[in-house]
Order: structure tokens, then sequence, then C-alpha cells
């Protein structure tokens, strides 16, 4: 990660894998919400709902696993 500067700030009394899954809780739940929202525009039976699902779980679920990734390293959370 070229160009970003660590400063070294340490959080303690957090717990990474606490902090994980809220971010990965928080995420299922904008999923959810997300999902709601497209079902309500275009409905179930569009020809393409089962795509665009399937895209919005894939980006979102990639993005937030970036994030963790970033934040933390490489952590594996059950």
């Amino acid at each position: 990660m070229e160009g970003i500067k660590k400063t070294g700030i340490v959080i303690q009394g957090f717990d990474i894998i606490d902090i994980s899954k809220y971010m990965i809780r928080a995420n299922k739940r904008h999923q959810a919400i997300l999902l709601s929202k497209v079902e309500e525009y275009i409905g179930k039976n569009h020809p393409n709902f089962d795509l665009i699902r399937k895209m919005i779980l894939d980006e979102t679920s990639e993005n937030c696993r970036d994030m963790i990734k970033f934040i933390f390293g490489d952590i594996e959370i059950e």
C-alpha cells in the first residue's frame, strides 16, 4: 500500500475478532436492505433479479473482506 502513511495508533481494549464479526453483521444488514430495495423496485419475477442479487451479494461481501484485510491483515473468522 504505497503512499499510505501508517501512524502506529493502537486502540487497546478491542478484540479484532469482535470488530470483524461486527463488520460482517453490518455488511449482512446492508445486503438485506439493498436486496429489499431491489425487490421493491424491480420485483423477484424480473428476468435479471437473480443476477442482480448475486452481484450485490458477491460485491458487498468482497468489499467487506477487503476492508477487514486492509485494517487487520489476514485473519480467519469462523
